[in-house]
């Protein structure tokens, strides 16, 4: 099943991880962005700015990736706001921590 980010633009258009790569991403537009996790959605709190996601991972040398966790989250003053979850168990973490500079 799918895992990933979903955003919603202000116009209602629905882009996701899926089928557009995050450099693509308007991210001006969003007015809601989501994580998907085998059909479970983790949304953040609409009308915010300053969106972001990203994922963790860890390697071996010699072998392919492994994601841990995946976030999104937004600006808020002088920190940024993140819903983390962990891909191996769907556990959900909120974070609030300095702004990424």
């Amino acid at each position: 099943m799918f895992r990933g980010w979903q955003a919603i633009y202000d116009d209602g258009t629905v882009v996701t991880e899926e089928k557009t790569h995050w450099s693509e991403v308007d991210i001006n537009r969003i007015v809601s962005l989501s994580l998907i996790r085998d059909g479970r959605k983790y949304a953040l709190p609409a009308g915010h700015r300053g969106w972001v996601q990203a994922k963790t991972a860890t390697v071996v040398v010699g072998s392919s990736p492994e994601i841990q966790s995946r976030y999104v989250g937004f600006e808020e003053g002088n920190s940024q706001v993140i819903l983390r979850v962990m891909e191996d168990t769907g556990d959900c973490i909120i974070e609030v921590c300095p702004k990424q500079k």
